[in-house]
């Protein structure tokens, strides 16, 4: 996966999940796996990705 500031970390976070999500499924993907592997900072995360979907 490719890494830079050239991506927002709102990208960086939802392209690390979906590579996740595909190699792994959604079920075995937890916020900290995402978080670790997208390499942002935990108030990232929430401050783009508020609450969870229905």
């Amino acid at each position: 996966m490719k890494t830079g500031s050239t991506r927002s970390a709102r990208q960086q976070i939802l392209d690390t999940a979906a590579d996740l999500f595909f190699r792994e499924g959604y079920r075995a993907i937890g916020v900290d796996t995402i978080i670790e592997s997208s390499g942002v900072a935990k108030m990232s995360l929430y401050r783009h990705f508020s609450r969870k979907m229905p």
